[in-house]
C-alpha cells in the first residue's frame, strides 16, 4: 500500500497528477474524493463534500476530486454539472487508474483518503463527506 503523496508523485505512471497536487495543495492536509462518472454513491455525496469543503474554507483543509475508471469528457461534463472546483479536480486516465487501484488496492467507490500537512497518508479508507465526525477530524490533523 502507498503512504504518501512523495510516493505517488514518483510513480511513473501517475507522477504528473500527483505532482501536479503537491504543487497545488502541498502543506496542507488533503481530503481525496476517488469518484467515477458511473458511480451513483460517488455522485450523491457531492452536495456534503462541497458543503464541507466550504466549512473548511480558511482552514489548512483541501478537498480534492480525483476521477478515476471514466472516459474523459464524462469527467469534465460531470464536474462542471456538479460544480467541482476546477484547482482541485483531476482527471485520471485509464492506465493511471488501473494503477492507483492498485496501489491503493481499491475494493470500491467511493472512496476517500486522507494525507497530512507532509503528504502521509493518515487515513486510507476515510469517512465520507456525510459523517458528522469528518470535520473534527481534519481540523485535528491541519492542527486546528
Amino acid at each position: 500500500l502507498v503512504s504518501s503523496l512523495d510516493e505517488l508523485s514518483q510513480s511513473e505512471v501517475l507522477g504528473s497528477v500527483f505532482r501536479q497536487i503537491q504543487a497545488d495543495h502541498g502543506g496542507k492536509v488533503i481530503y481525496m474524493d476517488l469518484w467515477a462518472t458511473w458511480c451513483a454513491a460517488c455522485l450523491s455525496t457531492f452536495p456534503a463534500s462541497k458543503q464541507l469543503a466550504q466549512d473548511l474554507q480558511g482552514s489548512r483543509v483541501r478537498s480534492i476530486y480525483v476521477c478515476i475508471s471514466s472516459p474523459e469528457a464524462k469527467w469534465a461534463d460531470a464536474a462542471s454539472r456538479y460544480g467541482l472546483p476546477e484547482d482541485a479536480s483531476y482527471f485520471l486516465n485509464k492506465e493511471q487508474s488501473r494503477e492507483l487501484s492498485r496501489l491503493f488496492h481499491n475494493t470500491g467507490l467511493p472512496r476517500y483518503v486522507i494525507f497530512d500537512q507532509q503528504g502521509i497518508i493518515v487515513d486510507d479508507k476515510a469517512k465520507q463527506p456525510t459523517s458528522t465526525a469528518l470535520k473534527d477530524e481534519l481540523l485535528r490533523i491541519a492542527g486546528h
